[in-house]
């Protein structure tokens, strides 16, 4: 059974000392950063991997792909077995399917699952990955709780990455039956209108605000084009809903939450429409004749805990490198499709260097740490506010400092979280080189 979670991974980065000097005046207005909590990820509770289309993975594992080494692990439709170097076996009878673990947008091969939780608030020591890095046959397990494991998980993390060395068997019966396609529902033939809408908010959207009638009019008048964005940035949304005068509905485009979505307002009394467009985590607000509407409820928390205006669509900008005033520089990352984080950077001050976080507002929360998901693995940095205004945090940075080498060695993009709950995602290039340069008074690559 599904359920929904703060957030999939809970590792927690160790809190670091206590540093001896703060950042220069100069550096709290120039560099940039951000957090708090977005929307929720999910988590999917299963006793069993049969009819999960996982089929492909089941097998016997061991490191170096050799049978006769241990620890071993069997995948199959039971779920995981581990076989420890003493003869003893491991199976969990429940565990975890991290489900949107590398965020919404992710299509690649690899799954991650919690193979030991402890109950609904722990999700226990281990994050197993199965396809890791991308490669058939491949897992890896490591450490979740940034922490020394006790036995015998400590050996389980030893003995990653296992190779594929043997098939598990799949009975027929258990091999699940071809995926078969989504139902196409029929398009509703009867057009919305200003006149029809408490009947099309009774009947659960069984009406066509799209193709024809005077809503479709109005729309497509203030959207132009940006109008099959909206149809397809409803594709999974609410029925038609009333909230005193003003409709309402929204929704987003297939596994794009938290990027493409739409919400829809509709006042009768006064003509008046207001669409909120998010293309790529981007907001923007169309409004008929610029007449406001009073948010319902549900869209106001809709837009409180999704990207506003002022961010940054997807992928975003590579890294740059700035000068600043008096011989400093930094590094800027511009987050995408980040509800609370503007900028981050790399600098230095007074000989050391930081890793900074700048946010749009102050959070509620006085305690952050901020979750980097690379390919590779996750980096967390626990944050630390230095403005009055709390709006940019930081986090000490060492010469070994993990998110350094993600930085200027990984491509792509890295997941970012905190408190682990999504914050969108920023690029890593030109990290490395702008990095290099920002931070080449105080730490040696």
């Amino acid at each position: 059974m599904g359920r929904k979670t703060a957030g999939i991974e809970r590792r927690q980065g160790a809190h670091g000392k206590k540093p001896r000097t703060r950042m220069g005046g100069s550096l709290l207005a120039a560099a940039v950063l951000c957090a708090m909590s977005a929307a929720p990820a999910w988590a999917l509770s299963i006793t069993t991997l049969k009819g999960q289309n996982l089929d492909g993975s089941f097998g016997q594992y061991a490191p170096g792909g050799d049978c006769t080494r241990t620890p071993r692990l069997t995948v199959d439709a039971t779920g995981f077995t581990f076989t420890l170097a003493s003869g003893q076996t491991i199976h969990p009878a429940r565990f975890e399917w991290a489900l949107t673990y590398m965020g919404d947008r992710y299509e690649g091969k690899s799954t991650w699952f919690f193979p030991f939780p402890r109950n609904d608030d722990d999700l226990g020591p281990l994050l197993l990955t199965l396809n890791a890095d991308e490669t058939p046959g491949r897992i890896a397990i490591e450490n979740n709780l940034g922490k020394p494991l006790r036995e015998p998980y400590a050996a389980l993390v030893r003995g990653s990455p296992y190779a594929r060395c043997g098939r598990a068997t799949v009975a027929a019966a258990e091999r699940p039956p071809p995926p078969r396609g989504p139902a196409i529902a029929a398009r509703p033939t009867q057009s919305l209108e200003w006149s029809n809408l408490a009947q099309a908010a009774d009947a659960n959207g069984h009406y066509d605000m799209f193709d024809k009638g005077g809503i479709s009019s109005v729309l497509k008048s203030m959207l132009g084009a940006k109008a099959a964005v909206l149809e397809n940035n409803l594709s999974v949304s609410t029925p038609l809903s009333r909230a005193g005068n003003v409709y309402y509905m929204s929704g987003n485009a297939e596994r794009r939450g938290g990027y493409d979505m739409a919400y829809v307002l509709l006042d009768p009394a006064q003509r008046a429409a207001e669409v909120g467009l998010w293309e790529g985590g981007k907001l923007t607000l169309y409004r008929t004749l610029g007449r406001r509407i009073t948010l319902p409820a549900d869209i106001a928390r809709m837009r409180a805990e999704q990207p506003p205006e002022e961010a940054v669509a997807a992928p975003g900008p590579p890294w740059e490198y700035r000068p600043l005033a008096g011989g400093q520089s930094l590094a800027l990352g511009t987050p995408a499709a980040s509800t609370h984080i503007d900028t981050i950077s790399l600098y230095c001050d007074r000989g050391r260097g930081y890793f900074g976080m700048m946010l749009y507002r102050a959070p509620p929360m006085h305690s952050l740490t901020l979750s980097l998901v690379f390919n590779g693995g996750i980096v967390n940095l626990p944050m630390r506010s230095v403005d009055v205004a709390r709006k940019m945090w930081v986090s000490d940075l060492a010469p070994a400092s993990p998110v350094l080498r993600m930085l200027t060695t990984q491509k792509d993009v890295a997941y970012l979280r905190i408190n682990q709950a999504s914050e969108g995602e920023v690029t890593v290039a030109g990290a490395s080189q702008a990095g290099r340069r920002a931070l080449s008074g105080c730490i040696r690559f």
